[in-house]
C-alpha cells in the first residue's frame, strides 16, 4: 500500500495493544520490516513458499549479511 513507515508503525502498534492478541498476517516486500514485527516470516515467490523461519532468526541472518557489507 501507499502507507508511510510512520502510518504503518501506528497501525501495527494498535494491533499489538489489543488483548487478547489477534493473529495478523502482514504481506510486505520489506523483509527487514517483516522480521522486525513478526513471530514467523515466510518468503514466497509466485505463490510458492520458498522458506520460513522465526522473525528472530531472520533478524539474525540479516545482521550477519549486513556485517560484511561496506
Amino acid at each position: 500500500s501507499g502507507l508511510s513507515f510512520n502510518d504503518y508503525s501506528l497501525i501495527l502498534n494498535a494491533f499489538r495493544a489489543l488483548e487478547p492478541s489477534p493473529a495478523v498476517m502482514v504481506i510486505s516486500h520489506d523483509i527487514k520490516l517483516a522480521a522486525g514485527i513478526a513471530d514467523r516470516v515466510a518468503v514466497m515467490e509466485k505463490g510458492t513458499l520458498l522458506e520460513g523461519d522465526s522473525g528472530q532468526r531472520v533478524r539474525q541472518l540479516l545482521e550477519i549479511s549486513h556485517a560484511g557489507a561496506p
